[in-house]
């Protein structure tokens, strides 16, 4: 009988040993892919930043000029009759037409994306509020063990209360808990390692989403020397 007390007591420790090392395991883990994600999300910031407020705006001002110059074009060409005339006035009106479409559609484009941050805010704040309540779990938990330690350290136990039922309730609700604590933990690092591939992925997604940045910057400067030349040919032409 006191073998098998002893070898069970062994067991248990070597369970609890286990478990304790799979969940700090675990914290590591967790810990690795909350900085990825973090770090992915600077980038994604980085990136945003770098598409809108950097390539969009010289876009636009592209855009700006284009329209500019097909508007002098226009207005230096010569012209011989009513016809003629029609033609000049039809193509002025097709030009701001056209840059005028071109610009609702980007508004358009701007709002489905603005739609979507919105969205993207708001489960933001949905996921602060669940950081919220895991500190909120924590504390409590804290303040439980606070008073555990000073009932034990103040000796507040009730000797009477401790049978042999009682300790068996306690270790059959251990062996349900480290039963409950393995599973937990299994399948805690299986979605972890699922989670630090997916952020994995995401960082080279995104190093090549920076990469496409600079290369439509380096077009869109192309354009831009392309449009100054053919102002320089609007105004030497004149």
């Amino acid at each position: 009988m006191v073998n098998n007390v002893s070898a069970e007591k062994k067991n248990n420790q070597k369970r609890i040993f286990g478990i304790e090392s799979d969940i700090n395991s675990n914290k590591k883990l967790i810990l690795e892919s909350r900085l990825l994600i973090e770090e992915n999300r600077a980038m994604i910031l980085n990136n945003y930043s770098a598409a809108y407020a950097g390539n969009r705006n010289l876009t636009l001002m592209n855009t700006n000029e284009i329209y500019e110059n097909r508007k002098s074009i226009i207005s230096k060409i010569e012209v011989k009759g009513e016809l003629q005339e029609e033609f000049i006035d039809v193509e002025k009106n097709k030009a701001k037409l056209d840059f005028m479409r071109h610009q609702s559609k980007v508004n358009s484009a701007n709002l489905e994306i603005s739609n979507e941050m919105a969205e993207i805010n708001s489960k933001l704040i949905e996921i602060n509020t669940k950081i919220m309540e895991t500190n909120k779990l924590i504390f409590e938990f804290n303040k439980t063990q606070i008073n555990r330690n000073k009932e034990l350290l103040e000796k507040k136990i009730d000797e009477s209360k401790i049978t042999d039922e009682s300790n068996e309730l306690v270790r059959k609700q251990n062996k349900e808990t480290m039963h409950m604590l393995e599973n937990n933990e299994k399948q805690n690092k299986d979605a972890m390692h699922k989670l630090v591939e997916k952020s994995k992925n995401n960082s080279n997604d995104l190093a090549e989403n920076r990469v496409e940045i600079h290369k439509r910057r380096d077009s869109i400067m192309s354009n831009n020397n392309t449009i100054q030349i053919n102002r320089s040919k609007i105004f030497f032409s004149s």
